[in-house]
């Protein structure tokens, strides 16, 4: 189970549904940014236009669809995290696009261009760090070394390595110094309890982990598939 997207994405599902509540039923428009610098009579204005509403019906839409996402990663849905936060962005920021139309008249071409604006810049944001999640590592033998392809992939001589094992568990992160780390995935370079520093490939939720000991250093890999995983132990094991 994703502890930590379960954490984030009910965390965020419950701001969402508080902002719905307090803006819908409440008439309290402390979640909408910007309120506090508007005139009181720019914010009847906003009522008026409808602003407020779809500004609230739009925290409740994110609220239920953020509901369904936490309730799949709960089931163990592989990149439910991932693609309920995609989903997320991809709501809020066409949504909040959307509802420039009740803006105030005067404001309205600029609002339409900031947001626009700052919906591609977190789109893109977003989906650069999303997209790393969904990028796979591979452990490819050799006769003389192994390689580890994708993101912060290295290539190692069979002579460097030392000692390999199947890990139950996943020691505690320490540190991430140099890596990914969004989600289920771990890549790059990490410092854990027992080992130190090291670099780490890793499904957080596809036990078993190999571990490969080398010269004052380690490798920590596994693939979603467990069966993969061991194959791998193996291969390393006759060589």
């Amino acid at each position: 189970m994703n502890a930590i997207g379960i954490f984030l994405l009910t965390i965020a599902m419950t701001f969402a549904y508080a902002a719905a509540y307090f803006i819908l039923k409440k008439q309290k428009y402390s979640f909408i940014t910007g309120m506090r610098n508007r005139t009181n009579e720019e914010i009847k204005k906003l009522q008026k236009s409808g602003y407020m509403k779809a500004t609230g019906r739009l925290y409740l839409i994110i609220a239920i669809e953020l509901t369904i996402g936490l309730l799949l990663t709960m089931l163990g849905i592989s990149y439910a995290f991932e693609i309920a936060v995609g989903i997320f962005v991809l709501l809020f920021v066409v949504g909040y696009i959307y509802i420039q139309k009740y803006e105030l008249k005067e404001r309205r071409q600029t609002a339409y261009l900031s947001s626009v604006i700052t919906g591609f810049i977190t789109i893109g944001i977003v989906g650069y760090i999303l997209s790393r999640g969904f990028l796979g590592n591979e452990l490819v033998i050799s006769d003389e070394q192994i390689e580890i392809t994708g993101p912060y992939g290295v290539e190692v001589s069979l002579q460097e390595i030392r000692e390999v094992e199947l890990l139950d568990e996943l020691p505690e992160i320490n540190v991430r110094t140099n890596g990914y780390a969004f989600g289920e995935r771990l890549m790059g370079n990490f410092s854990v309890e027992e080992y130190g520093s090291g670099k780490l490939f890793v499904h957080r939720e596809s036990k078993p982990y190999l571990f490969i000991e080398l010269d004052g250093t380690y490798i920590i890999i596994n693939s979603k598939d467990v069966e993969q995983t061991r194959k791998w132990h193996n291969q390393l094991q006759e060589n």
